[in-house]
């Protein structure tokens, strides 16, 4: 018990120091959560021209989502932007990515388990100040969601107040 807790301690930093390497967080194809808008989605993506609030299409190697606020149900409210801002963008890979590809030079991340039941190989880091949540399968990349920077969380703080809300997922056994 004590050596793959040991192990575990070690991979886990490892891996967060390798993280603080590389580049820094970029918009998803000029989109940026919380400043973008669903017409400038529309500029960038066919698919999300005659939506309101949110559009789904696919890409070569990816499943993609972009979520607008003002949506009836509770995902999409925020009193302090306009309808049709883009919240949130959720990536979802047809194939597992290099980790090292997801680098981000910051040195604040936030580690946590995003499945339920806990423990069972999956990591999400959030980088606050970039907005960037990527989530990993036995250390391999499966999604990537942009949410609001920081600076921009208190343009929706409801919306944002829980991160692993983003990337949570359940075991189906």
């Amino acid at each position: 018990m004590k050596i793959s807790i040991r192990r575990a301690l070690s991979t886990t930093l490892m891996l967060v120091s390798v993280m603080v390497v590389k580049s820094t967080a970029k918009p998803w194809r000029g989109l940026t959560p919380t400043r973008s808008t669903q017409l400038d989605a529309a500029r960038v993506v066919p698919q999300c021209v005659n939506t309101s609030t949110r559009c789904t299409f696919r890409l070569e190697d990816s499943e993609v989502m972009i979520i607008f606020s003002g949506g009836d149900t509770g995902d999409g409210k925020c009193a302090k932007i306009p309808v049709g801002t883009v919240l949130a963008i959720k990536i979802r890979f047809t194939r597992l990515q290099q980790f090292e590809d997801f680098k981000v030079n910051h040195q604040q991340v936030i580690l946590f388990d995003p499945s339920t039941p806990p423990n069972s190989d999956y990591q999400s880091y959030y980088y606050r100040e970039e907005g960037l949540i990527v989530s990993t399968f036995r250390g391999k990349v499966f999604e990537v969601v942009y949410i609001a920077r920081q600076r921009d969380l208190r343009r929706c703080p409801e919306y944002y107040d829980d991160p692993k809300g983003f990337v949570e997922m359940s075991a189906i056994y």
